[in-house]
């Protein structure tokens, strides 16, 4: 599936990718289809008042909650694991909470 996202006055597509499924839940990858850096220490800081900070890397961090874990990748990817219910459109709900820390980001078109 691709969505279109806005960043910067852009729109860009996002790529969503179901990468396998496990009885109920299952496991999503996004890429954002544009050269991009995240800035893994800010994002970090928002999305800790949401998430666990469960690992934090210069070229990667990864969060939870009690229901998922999502590993960010520095270069533009996010990987959500155990999303339920398994779709895409669930997995991209919860995706919206780290675009929204990307600066620039400014929502799905």
């Amino acid at each position: 599936m691709i969505k279109k996202i806005r960043l910067n006055g852009e729109d860009v597509d996002l790529s969503i990718k179901a990468l396998c499924h496990k009885g109920d839940y299952g496991n999503y990858k996004f890429t954002i289809e544009k050269k991009i850096v995240f800035d893994i220490e800010a994002m970090s800081k928002k999305l800790t008042k949401n998430f666990q900070l469960d690992k934090l890397h210069k070229l990667f961090m990864i969060i939870k909650s009690p229901s998922v874990s999502i590993s960010i990748a520095r270069h533009g990817r996010i990987m959500i694991e155990k999303v339920i219910p398994d779709t895409p459109e669930r997995a991209l709900e919860i995706a919206k909470q780290v675009l929204e820390t990307i600066p620039g980001y400014e929502g799905i078109v």
